[in-house]
């Protein structure tokens, strides 16, 4: 019991601070921003994918692999090329948190389209979900992504 009022303290803290956020992020990374990167990070958190990988993932089934940062990104590396050896007929899927792992993400071998992961809140992971349909959905990281785990496991 006092594990799920933590988990719920936990997520409301979560919540409060991304939607107290994000006036301030959308004006400093949208409207007025230079760097499509953060452009991007902005929309992607959100579970707005590009057109690229939704014709992507129509077309085959994927393979998502999401990873917290640097660290667990690099970790990734091997795993990648060789989930892209064995299995070629998937599109091989990366997203991050975090702006510099995102530039790395990119030039990982074997890795067709690196995006941001989404916001840790149910309704914009199932989007995600939805859109993407893995196959399979590796998480690398400290679980900072419960919602992400739990709405891949008990799809609605």
């Amino acid at each position: 019991m006092m594990c799920k009022i933590n988990a719920l303290i936990q997520q409301s803290k979560y919540l409060g601070r991304i939607f107290f956020f994000f006036p301030l992020t959308f004006f400093k990374r949208v409207a007025f921003g230079k760097d499509p990167v953060w452009r991007s990070f902005f929309f992607q958190r959100w579970g707005i994918l590009p057109n690229e990988v939704l014709d992507m993932v129509r077309e085959r089934d994927s393979l998502w692999i999401n990873a917290e940062a640097g660290g667990e990104l690099t970790q990734a590396i091997p795993l990648c090329k060789s989930l892209k050896d064995m299995f070629p007929q998937y599109n091989l899927l990366i997203s991050t948190h975090k702006y510099d792992s995102y530039k790395l993400a990119l030039r990982i071998p074997g890795v067709d389209f690196a995006f941001f992961s989404p916001w840790d809140i149910s309704f914009v992971v199932r989007k995600v979900l939805r859109r993407i349909k893995p196959k399979l959905l590796l998480s690398i990281d400290i679980v900072t992504a419960p919602v992400l785990i739990q709405d891949f496991l008990s799809p609605a």
